[in-house]
């Protein structure tokens, strides 16, 4: 039986070997399937089969900052160094705008409160 180490590993390669070419999950999940067996996957929320949790545990060892999932679409992919830039901060003007639109919640809430 195999471990998630291993899977793991198998998955990492199957990932590198794309190079930038996206890797999708339902394209992997079949593969691994035939190669490990049913007991790696389940069904999400979304009733699309997925990795068993175990196993992208121990995916994050294996993986550069470079490689990354786009959950829109749910791929890995290798990005280089200026793309992985682009990307870190795009997601920290949405973290901003997020936190803005909390905060401008709780600013109008607190003068209804008020009111």
């Amino acid at each position: 039986m195999s471990t998630p180490q291993e899977i793991a590993q198998w998955l990492m390669d199957e990932i590198t070997a794309r190079g930038r070419n996206r890797s999708y999950q339902r394209r992997l999940v079949p593969r691994l399937r035939e190669q490990f067996g049913d007991e790696w996957l389940y069904r999400n929320q979304n009733n699309n089969w997925a990795i068993d949790r175990r196993i992208l545990k121990a995916l994050g060892p294996l993986k550069t900052d470079n490689v990354i999932w786009d959950r829109s679409d749910q791929s890995w992919r290798i990005v280089d160094d200026d793309d992985l830039a682009r990307i870190r901060e795009r997601d920290e003007v949405r973290k901003q705008r997020r936190e803005e639109a909390r905060r401008r919640r709780t600013e109008r809430q607190s003068e209804r409160e008020s009111e």
